[in-house]
This record gives C-alpha cells, sequence and structure tokens, in this order.
C-alpha cells in the first residue's frame, strides 16, 4: 500500500499570493481614498466639469456626502429641476445655509427618503420641494430609489473604500484630471508596442457630463432656436388627442372634490392659440415623451402619502414648507390638455396647497412662452434658475439684506410684495390663489 506523502506548502509561494491578493484589493481602495470622488474624507477644490463625473454617477451619494446635521437651515428637495436651484444662487443672497438636495432623474420616493434623513435635525427651519404631476406615477421611473444605498455608503466608510462603482467612479475622474499623465503614459506604451492601450485601463464606465439621457444634465445646454424647427403639424404628428387615463387619480386623502365650478376656472390652465415651431429637440419632448408622462398615468396614494408626512411635520415642528411647480415651456403644458389630464392638474394643486405654500410657474405667461429662457421642453435655463431662487427666498428669509438682493432678480418674476398683485382668488372655501407676475401662489385661506 503507498502512503501519500502530505502536500508541501512553499511560504515564499503562500507569502507572494498573500501579498498579491492583499494588493488586488488594497490598490483599488488606496484609489478611492486618494480620489475621495465623493469627498467623504475631505472637500477637495476640483473644477466642475470634475465634480460633474462623480455626482452625475451617483446623485444621492454627492448630495448626501455634503450633509451634515447641524450645519443647514434650508434644504432642497426634488428632481433634476430643482436641483438646477443650486447652493451657490442661494448663497449669493446670504442665504449660505441653504443646501440642495435634489437629484438628477430624482423620484417622489427619493424625496421621502431624503426627508427622513432631515427631518430630525433641528437646524432645519426651511424645506423646499420642487415637485409636479408627472411624478406621482410609480411606474414612470420604475419607483427608484437611490437614496437607502447611497445613505448606506456614506454612513460606512469601509463600504466607501471596497465599493467597485465608487473605484469606477474614482478611476473616470483620475483620467479626466490627469489626462496629461495618462496621454504621456499612452505615448510611452505605443513606443515599446505594448499591446494594451492606456484607454484599456478604463473600466467600460463611459461618461459624458452632456449626456442627455439622463436627467437634468442640460439645463444650461447651447439649444440655438432657429436651428432644426419642426412644423406645428409635425411638433403634434405622435401625440393622440383625448387619450384618458387608465385610473381616476383621486388626490385627496379625503373625500375626492368636486369639479362642479370646472368652468369657472378652466381659463387658468388656457395656453395661448399661437403655436410657434419648436426646436427639434424640444418637439421630439413633446410629442414623445409627454406620451410617456401621460398615456395611461396613474396617480400614486403612496407617493401622496409621503407629501402629507412632510406637511404633518412642518406643522407639528414650525417648519416653512414651500412647494415649487417649476416652467416648463408652454407646449408641453398642452399636453396635459390633450392626454385630459387638466381637471386633475387643477385638483392636484388645490389639495398641495393645503400642505404647504405652492410656488406655482407651470402655467401660460411670459416666462414659458419664451423657449430661449429653456435648455429644453422641461428645463429653465441658470438665468431663470437664479430668478426663481430669489423668489423663493423671499417667502422663507425675514433678513432685510437678503430679501433686498432676491428684489433685484425679480425683472421677469415676481412672486412676493405688492408689485402687480392681483386679489388673491377663491377657488374653494379654504384655498385661494393670487396671480403675481408670472408666477401663482396657491394657499390656504
Amino acid at each position: 500500500m503507498r502512503v501519500s506523502k502530505p502536500l508541501k506548502i512553499n511560504a515564499l509561494s503562500y507569502t507572494i499570493a498573500l501579498c498579491a491578493a492583499f494588493t488586488a484589493g488594497a490598490v483599488p481602495a488606496a484609489l478611492v481614498f486618494g480620489v475621495d470622488p465623493y469627498e467623504v474624507f475631505r472637500t477637495t477644490n476640483r473644477t466642475t466639469n470634475i465634480q460633474d463625473i462623480a455626482e452625475k454617477a451617483h446623485y444621492p451619494l454627492w448630495k448626501l456626502a455634503k450633509y451634515e446635521e447641524g450645519k443647514f437651515d434650508t434644504i432642497i428637495l426634488g428632481d433634476s429641476r430643482a436641483r438646477s436651484l443650486r447652493d451657490k444662487y442661494w448663497h449669493e443672497l446670504g442665504a449660505d445655509k441653504a443646501l440642495n438636495l435634489a437629484y438628477g432623474g430624482g423620484t417622489v420616493p427619493e424625496i421621502h427618503s431624503t426627508f427622513q434623513v432631515i427631518k430630525n435635525d433641528p437646524a432645519v427651519k426651511n424645506l423646499i420641494v420642487g415637485i409636479q404631476l408627472r411624478s406621482f406615477d410609480e411606474d414612470h421611473k420604475d419607483d427608484m430609489n437611490r437614496v437607502p444605498e447611497a445613505e448606506y455608503i456614506v454612513n460606512n466608510r469601509l463600504e466607501y473604500l471596497k465599493n467597485w462603482s465608487i473605484f469606477k467612479t474614482a478611476w473616470n475622474m483620475m483620467t479626466v484630471e490627469e489626462k496629461e499623465t495618462f496621454e504621456s503614459f499612452d505615448a510611452f506604451a505605443k513606443t515599446f508596442s505594448m499591446a494594451a492601450k492606456a484607454d484599456e485601463f478604463q473600466t467600460g464606465m463611459e461618461f459624458d457630463p452632456r449626456d442627455s439621457s439622463v436627467d437634468a444634465d442640460c439645463f444650461d445646454c447651447d439649444l440655438k432656436s432657429e436651428l432644426n424647427r419642426l412644423t406645428v403639424s409635425e411638433r403634434y404628428q405622435i401625440v393622440k388627442k383625448h387619450v384618458s387615463f387608465t385610473k381616476d387619480p383621486n388626490v385627496s386623502t379625503k373625500a375626492a372634490y368636486s369639479m362642479g365650478n370646472w368652468s369657472e376656472v378652466s381659463d387658468l390652465y388656457a395656453t395661448s392659440n399661437k403655436l410657434e415651431p419648436l426646436p427639434k429637440k424640444m418637439a421630439s419632448q413633446v410629442t414623445k415623451n409627454a406620451k410617456s408622462d401621460w398615456a395611461g398615468f396613474e396617480f400614486s396614494q403612496r407617493y401622496w402619502s409621503y407629501l402629507v408626512e412632510m406637511s404633518d411635520w412642518a406643522t407639528a415642528n414650525n417648519k416653512n414648507l414651500v412647494f415649487v411647480i417649476p416652467p416648463t415651456i408652454e407646449d408641453m403644458q398642452r399636453t396635459i390638455s390633450i392626454y385630459g389630464l387638466e381637471r386633475s392638474r387643477h385638483e392636484f394643486q388645490m389639495e398641495l396647497a393645503k400642505l404647504g405654500t405652492v410656488v406655482d410657474f407651470d402655467f401660460s405667461n411670459e416666462l414659458t412662452k419664451q423657449i430661449d429662457n429653456f435648455s429644453d421642453a422641461y428645463h429653465f435655463n441658470s438665468k431663470i434658475a437664479k430668478k426663481i431662487v430669489g423668489e423663493i427666498t423671499a417667502f422663507i428669509s425675514v433678513d432685510p439684506e437678503t430679501r433686498a438682493r432676491a428684489d433685484k432678480r425679480a425683472d421677469l418674476i415676481k412672486c412676493s410684495g405688492e408689485t402687480n398683485v392681483t386679489k388673491p382668488i377663491k377657488i374653494i372655501d379654504d384655498v385661494s390663489l393670487t396671480n403675481m407676475q408670472n408666477c401663482r401662489i396657491w394657499r390656504v385661506l
């Protein structure tokens, strides 16, 4: 009988293998720590185009890494349109304790989850929520919620260091930030006819800071107003008129409001009869995207309960809650009527006013008629964003210097004060509407 000899392990080989395994794990972590793409360990002074790589790879992670309890008194929540109300626009007015926690492609569940993060912070006095009816369909973005993952990573630095997606983001940032170094390495490699090229070290995560497929990335794009325009007939060739929604969106948690006086308020949503040709990108959004927004729209009671929770919190804790309905181009507003949801929008805004002050920009006015104020059909440009921030600041600030700075921005929009104020319209017994200069204020009487 042959007895096998015990296997002898070469100590040197074992040590080399162990070191190789450790290095394979440590190098990515070291890169993440060195680049620190989400500035978890330290604040860095990078250019905007470098920071955009991290932010757009994971919006909630980028934003929540900046949040620090006790440091901010004003929080902005929402999607890409709310995101465009940048921190610096608030700080320029003296509201230096404002923090924008709105995300590109943001959803109502993400608004709610972010609210859960900040609601117990005693320093928070003002909650600004960018919201619109189209966000209340759970199928719109498949009920997406990236916030729990972001919160977990922010609170677990080991996970931050070993997360593969964050490593890829760090690598992408480094290749852009150290472009000359990588180009030199590439040239050196080619000199020796190496098979591998410098760009093969990339992770396969191609990134374009202006990728228009990501909601909100294009709020300052350069649209040529006279280029590639479509005719009115071409603009509406895809839209099917009077497509009904599949479920009656009973907005209120109470009994549904009777629309018996619709004839008295329908003019509030009238759009101009004159239709100007649109740039090709805008025209495509008005037809294709509007169909996605409204065909088969179903209002989510669960999403609505999230806003009710915020309202209850604001009332119980004496906080300012302001809902902002962002402007879209007039053609996009018109699609709400085309798909038969005009009354639902009206009911939504009335019920929203019962939860907090509503500042509404999304109706036919001089702001929304001028497409040069927009980068696409949904997104207003940075000049309009600054003006909107000025108007919201006037609602939440009692500091006279801050309000004075805000007033200087009010050449196109004026939502507060006595200028161009009309008498409030009583919509129902407990809700009024005040028409201001290119904005409307919905309030409880």
